[in-house]
């Protein structure tokens, strides 16, 4: 027997006669194309990088820029991605030369897809035949926030109102590179200093909009609409400075070595908090909701200081020796 409300792909032969549908209206009872298919936009992608470079004997130079965007099958999923980076370096005379790089880079996606229940897919395969997708798209109407062919119900829920009800984003900047330097005292004994870095900032927010089942008419009727947000920074730099000699003492003596230290200082900071029941809905601030959820900060700070160095000798080219320490 023909229900205009099932819940599944159950009932008659979709014979094509009229009958009144789940939203009042009288169409044919037929079925109405690939609801996987008519979903889904086409994804495009695109990238676009430039550069500029020279170099001669003593020097060199490059410079770049790049940026990658990404538009998914799930109408509302982008992926973007920025990226400079700059490369140089320069032999000023026999004694002293240097180097030096530094990337940024900015990665943004809104609206990763979400799988399950609280996913497009799972709730599309769900949507019987004869049920038209073009009459989902008005997820909601005058007396209901949450409309569907039935129900709604936390397993069966209108695949637009989901797209509309849980929202995510993740950004992250970073900034990486370093600056060496190299002194030539002599032909055989060098100094070389690096000084390294590594940031990253990344922000992480994810929204529900509440699930609407419960037949409320109007979205301030709703209370478990919910906001979560996170932010990690991220910093390391390391310093070197390392000296080395190798020099052939007697025709039958070569005597080589190092000594360096290295200091490492890491500092990392979190922050979370989750809120609840906004106070304006769809107004998506941490500072407009009834309820605080969760909230969390850690962070730490370490330093580590090292010290090392190491000896080669050889005897012509029968005999030689390593010894090599190191201290933190």
């Amino acid at each position: 027997m023909y229900d205009k409300a099932d819940s599944g792909s159950w009932g008659p032969v979709l014979d094509g006669s009229m009958k009144e549908g789940w939203n009042g209206e009288t169409y044919a009872y037929s079925n109405y194309g690939n609801k996987l298919k008519d979903y889904f936009d086409t994804g495009f992608s695109h990238t676009h990088n430039v550069a500029i470079s020279n170099g001669t004997e003593k020097s060199h130079f490059r410079t770049s820029f790049g940026y990658s965007g990404n538009d998914g099958v799930f109408p509302t999923e982008s992926l973007s991605r920025v990226n400079a980076d700059l490369n140089a370096g320069s032999e000023l005379n026999k004694w002293f030369s240097m180097d030096g790089k530094i990337s940024l880079s900015r990665t943004k996606a809104e609206n990763r897809p979400l799988y399950g229940d609280y996913g497009a897919i799972a709730q599309l395969m769900k949507i019987p035949n004869n049920v038209r997708l073009d009459d989902l798209k008005q997820y909601s109407d005058a007396s209901h926030v949450h409309v569907n062919w039935t129900g709604p119900t936390a397993s069966t829920r209108n695949p637009y109102y989901v797209m509309h009800q849980r929202q995510n984003s993740d950004e992250r900047w970073r900034a990486f590179g370093y600056y060496g330097m190299k002194i030539n005292f002599t032909d055989w004994l060098h100094l070389s200093a690096k000084y390294a870095f590594d940031y990253y900032r990344t922000r992480v927010e994810s929204t529900n909009a509440g699930d609407g089942i419960n037949g409320e008419t109007n979205t301030s009727m709703i209370t478990n609409d919910v906001m979560d947000r996170s932010e990690e920074n991220f910093f390391e730099s390391n310093a070197e400075f390392i000296l080395m000699g190798d020099r052939q003492l007697t025709d039958n003596f070569r005597l080589g070595f190092n000594a360096g230290a290295n200091f490492m200082y890491q500092r990392s900071e979190t922050l979370g908090v989750g809120v609840g029941n906004m106070i304006d809905k769809g107004n998506w601030m941490l500072n407009v909701a009834n309820l605080l959820r969760t909230g969390n900060e850690n962070g730490y700070k370490r330093a580590m200081n090292s010290v090392f160095g190491s000896i080669q000798m050889a005897w012509k080219e029968y005999l030689s020796l390593d010894l090599t320490a190191r201290n933190d």
